[in-house]
């Protein structure tokens, strides 16, 4: 809204100049009082903005605060700016530290959404919608699956345990309590 204001560029709320210009000081003159605020609230989210967008690119490494201090450079030397830096490469510094050398881990919720939303597409094509042992098949969107990886699962764990956990944290699907109350016995 400041900056309809500060380039007087009020077309949008009326033809009309100084109908425009009184129906926005009517309403959000009050914001006017508050520009010197406002406008450092913008540089804060600039900075988180900027540290967004590093980590949407290039994901999160142990080197990413490295690039953060090289990227933030180009920020203005004010007080409550530097100090919003100085956050971001801390945080930048402590979450790298986890994460192995010469691996990136993806830093966006893009993953997290493409998941569920697979997810989903698998439960709708199921007999039953319900959140069940078709969400152990989220890890394969996530993993690259090798005949010695899937022979690795199936001799660490074995079937019936499989089924033992999924009662336990699932509890009995609709369709086999369908299938108990439909049956003969």
């Amino acid at each position: 809204m400041l900056r309809y204001w500060q380039k007087q560029d009020l077309s949008r709320i009326h033809s009309d100049y100084l109908t425009a210009r009184n129906k926005f000081l009517s309403r959000l003159g009050w914001i006017i009082k508050y520009q010197k605020e406002l406008s450092i609230y913008q540089d804060i989210l600039s900075v988180f903005q900027a540290a967004k967008q590093l980590l949407i690119t290039q994901g999160l490494h142990s080197y990413s605060y490295l690039t953060w201090l090289e990227l933030s450079q180009d920020f203005p030397q004010l007080p409550w700016i530097q100090e919003n830096i100085q956050k971001v490469t801390q945080y930048l510094i402590e979450q790298g530290k986890k994460i192995p050398r010469n691996e990136t881990f993806p830093a966006i919720t893009d993953v997290i959404e493409s998941l569920f939303s697979q997810y989903k597409a698998l439960s709708d094509n199921a007999p039953y919608s319900e959140i069940n042992e078709i969400v152990l098949s989220l890890v394969l969107f996530t993993t690259k699956i090798t005949p010695k990886k899937v022979l690795q699962a199936m001799n660490s764990i074995d079937t019936s345990t499989l089924k033992k956990w999924l009662k336990e944290f699932f509890g009995e699907s609709l369709i086999s309590k369908r299938k108990a109350a439909f049956s003969d016995s």
